[in-house]
């Protein structure tokens, strides 16, 4: 008897039963088996997932966003088969704040997850490990920094959550190694589908990120089908060491707050991505990413959330261009991690900046003669020919200069403070401002 129809009672044959009748429970069976059968076919097997990322990294010390050749090749060639995203703009905040950010897909003032050692994630936000664990993934999480430990309740759905490698006795090249030899030990006992995040804190160089993946790349896709790879830096750095430490921590450059962020698809999925994309990214999209990835559908878990959550799928932003049925400005909210340090948006085209106001909160933008006080200052991104090349050729961005000519007629200025000032009044809310915007 085939293994579906085991367990359903079946009436003794009776001598005296017709053998048409017979033979038609026979092949009414059968076919409830096969349709069965076909059923659970048609359901896809989910991909194994894996979110590396990195305290701090500036995109000039990888080969493929314009940095020296075969820095970071291991890290590069996730890119052969995936997107780079070369405008990737981070909220800025510091450490855990960041990594709440990734994980919830909701913006600091949604999360509150402050860097003052004192906050932590509220059992009210879902992160992508539940969202992942609900759908029947098995997780785990190997976190190289002690910003990143318990208390800080990031580990909220991790069936692991191994914090060991932050303490002071792992902060070295030592840490790497052993980090590497978990994950491959965790992969090998547990089946799919699994999620995997690893972190790595702000002393890890680029060398030895590339070493750990390198070791890991034949674990990751030993089994032949391939999972689904994201890496981001949660914030940029200057990669030239020329801003002291307090001066970075309170103001705004393209150096501290564009990152790298790299997206592999699973392979099932990877069809038609561009090798590179101009279009704003960001690593509030990791949430929403790898939910897609893993098909999981509905709601994450609290209308809250759900009201609040910002992320975008990057396989869809990939495909898509500027225009293409959407706004064509997606906003990046941009903060310092210092009280009262600078604040921007990042758009499209745009890096806007400029001073803290006593009018933030209040809704109301900051008036223009005020903005001169406030050191507004914008740059734009380069723009490139559609037409003559669907895509940029290289990841390696080199924004203009910045301006403060925020009065001229082709200034976005009014339009980007309308829009600052919104979301510096409503902590969390989505990039889709109602309204009249003073376009």
């Amino acid at each position: 008897m085939p293994w579906l129809m085991r367990g359903i009672p079946v009436a003794a044959e009776s001598p005296r039963t017709a053998p048409g009748r017979a033979r038609g429970h026979a092949a009414l069976g059968a076919w409830l088996a096969i349709a069965l059968l076909g059923c659970q076919a048609d359901q896809p097997t989910r991909p194994d997932l894996i979110l590396i990322t990195i305290d701090t990294l500036s995109t000039e010390r990888l080969a493929c966003f314009g940095g020296e050749k075969e820095a970071g090749r291991s890290l590069c060639a996730l890119g052969n088969e995936g997107t780079l995203f070369a405008w990737a703009a981070a909220p800025g905040r510091g450490e855990s704040s960041s990594a709440s950010t990734a994980l919830t897909g909701l913006a600091a003032r949604a999360h509150g997850v402050a860097d003052d050692g004192q906050s932590f994630l509220a059992d009210a936000h879902t992160t992508i490990a539940e969202t992942l664990s609900r759908a029947g993934y098995r997780t785990a999480a190997f976190v190289a920094s002690a910003r990143l430990n318990r208390s800080r309740r990031l580990d909220q759905g991790f069936d692991r959550y191994d914090d060991r490698f932050g303490r002071p006795m792992h902060a070295n090249t030592r840490e790497r190694t052993e980090m590497a030899s978990s994950v491959q030990s965790w992969i090998a006992s547990t089946p799919s589908p699994r999620f995997i995040w690893i972190h790595l804190g702000r002393a890890a160089e680029p060398v030895q990120l590339d070493r750990l993946l390198s070791r890991l790349s034949h674990t990751f896709d030993d089994d032949g089908r391939g999972p689904g790879v994201l890496f981001a830096a949660l914030r940029g750095e200057d990669p030239h060491g020329r801003e002291s430490p307090t001066l970075r921590d309170a103001t705004i450059q393209w150096s501290t707050h564009r990152v790298p962020l790299i997206w592999r698809p699973p392979p099932t999925q990877n069809a038609n991505l561009p090798r590179i994309s101009l279009r704003l990214a960001s690593p509030i999209d990791v949430a929403a990413t790898l939910r897609t990835a893993a098909r999981v559908s509905g709601e994450l878990g609290s209308d809250l959330d759900e009201a609040l959550f910002e992320g975008r799928d990057l396989t869809h932003l990939a495909r898509s261009h500027a225009g293409d049925g959407e706004r064509e400005d997606r906003l990046v909210l941009l903060e310092t991690s210092a009280a009262g340090g600078e604040v921007g948006l990042a758009s499209e085209t745009h890096l806007y900046v400029r001073s803290h106001s006593t009018l933030d909160g209040s809704g109301q933008p900051v008036p223009t003669a005020e903005l001169f006080d406030r050191r507004a200052r914008f740059a734009a991104l380069p723009i490139y020919d559609r037409l003559r090349h669907p895509a940029p050729r290289s990841a390696a961005l080199a924004p203009g200069p910045w301006r403060e000519d925020i009065l001229d007629a082709q200034s976005p200025v009014p339009r980007l403070e309308f829009h600052l000032a919104r979301r510096l009044d409503e902590p969390g809310r989505s990039d889709h401002p109602n309204g009249e915007d003073p376009r």
